[in-house]
């Protein structure tokens, strides 16, 4: 669990345990580092959170103090994450954040590490915390499809967000990655580069959508999608990894004129080794990234990309718990969103 998320916990049990009424003050940000023993950032991202849920009111100058919500009760939903430090994922607990406040849930966070039995480890947690229905971010692992399946047969719904099970009748509000991977390759060949790499994730090697995407358009166009003009990363999600994968794709194919990254970290790392070899961006490469992450405006020359649209993907799962927990059926319950791209200098 998320050391905030945790901490988010333990601060409504203590409100609950003393009966603490609406408008009590509260142990201020420095009792709480102490008595639980966290740091500041950990205690300001539970306090803010709980501001946003009703829970507590935050009172410049004055202190923390249990808010009188007029009875408005709030709903647990479990969180299954793969990694706490993905910037994706936290872009995406941003949008979550900013959505759920409509339904009044409040969300329990867990991790699984891309391990299946953590993966059930969590959601069996999840549901004796108390947690109404459970959310699964980005990749359920296959194996546990049949576990999810009954815990959402219970009455607990399961939505599964990115990505989805291939055989099991859960809800789903995914990005089209095979769409993702077309937009990117059309608009490189429209801007005529015909020498194209693809630098992937070997972690998320099940996920080959994107991949699949950008080849067929490539080779819809008539070019050259061998082998060797896919790379695949199997370390951390940094920038550093993304300068070696192009550094290894450069070994392998001498010209090289257009490349789509899985994601925006990767494709800094393309950046950083073009401009440590002065290869242009975009005269000589042109580069798209993934995910449009707050970086992606940032860099020089800022980077095109593809936004799944982070926002419309919480609001809409959000969406079908509240209707499957107030007994109503969702108007859908199987959404693909369509991405786009957005451009800027490198493409």
């Amino acid at each position: 669990m998320l050391k905030y998320s945790a901490l988010k916990q333990k601060i409504v049990a203590d409100i609950a345990a003393k009966k603490r009424a609406p408008g009590t003050r509260i142990p201020g940000v420095r009792d709480i580092m102490a008595k639980h023993k966290v740091s500041q950032n950990t205690v300001a991202s539970a306090l803010k959170e709980l501001a946003r849920e009703g829970i507590i009111e935050l009172r410049h100058g004055s202190g923390i103090y249990v808010r009188d919500i007029g009875g408005r009760r709030t709903v647990a939903i479990g969180l299954i994450l793969t990694e706490a430090d993905n910037p994706f994922l936290s872009r995406f607990l941003e949008a979550l954040t900013s959505a759920k406040d409509e339904h009044a849930f409040n969300i329990i966070t867990k991790v699984s590490g891309f391990d299946p039995i953590r993966e059930r480890e969590a959601a069996d947690a999840l549901q004796a915390a108390g947690a109404k229905a459970i959310m699964l971010l980005p990749e359920p692992a296959g194996v546990n499809h049949r576990h999810f399946a009954a815990i959402d047969k219970r009455g607990i719904p399961v939505v599964n967000v990115i990505r989805r099970f291939a055989d099991a009748d859960c809800a789903y509000v995914v990005p089209d990655n095979h769409r993702a991977g077309v937009i990117a390759a059309e608009h490189l060949i429209a801007k005529g580069s015909r020498n194209l790499v693809y630098i992937g994730s070997s972690v998320l090697s099940r996920i080959a959508e994107r991949r699949e995407g950008f080849s067929s358009a490539a080779e819809k166009a008539g070019i050259d999608m061998s082998r060797r003009r896919f790379v695949s990363i199997a370390e951390q999600n940094t920038v550093e990894e993304g300068m070696r994968a192009f550094a290894r794709a450069k070994e392998q194919i001498k010209t090289i004129d257009g490349v789509f990254a899985f994601h925006d970290i990767y494709a800094a790392g393309v950046l950083r080794h073009c401009l440590k070899n002065g290869i242009r961006v975009p005269e000589d490469i042109r580069l798209i990234g993934c995910d449009d992450l707050d970086i992606a405006a940032c860099l020089t020359p800022s980077l095109t990309t593809i936004d799944y649209g982070m926002d419309t993907m919480a609001a809409k799962a959000l969406s079908i718990i509240d209707d499957r927990l107030a007994g109503r059926e969702p108007e859908r319950s199987d959404i693909t969103l369509t991405p786009r791209l957005i451009i800027r200098e490198s493409a």
